[in-house]
């Protein structure tokens, strides 16, 4: 069964622009692992510091081996930028 896999994150103040730049390398990175079928990111129009990040996977398990082979050190810049941990949430589709 599909999985899709949405994060939400906010940047620390004035630093949505490198949290922007930080998301799309790691975005390019997770776009090339087997069984990610798309990414997506999304800013908000209203609170630049605010983003949704998307990942679709073929599988459960495919994501599961994907951030595996990710690794952890490749959320490193990510994290470094964020003003809190992101929440998290795995999602499948109930109508296409």
């Amino acid at each position: 069964m599909p999985l899709t896999r949405l994060y939400q994150m906010k940047s620390r103040r004035q630093e949505g622009d490198a949290l922007e730049a930080a998301l799309k390398k790691l975005a390019g990175r997770v776009i090339s692992i087997p069984g990610c079928q798309g990414v997506e990111l999304m800013r908000d129009s209203q609170n630049h510091d605010h983003f949704v990040f998307v990942e679709r996977w073929t599988s459960p398990d495919l994501h599961k081996s994907g951030a595996q082979m990710l690794g952890r050190d490749a959320l490193c810049d990510v994290e470094a930028l964020l003003s809190e941990p992101p929440i998290g949430c795995s999602l499948n589709a109930v109508l296409y």
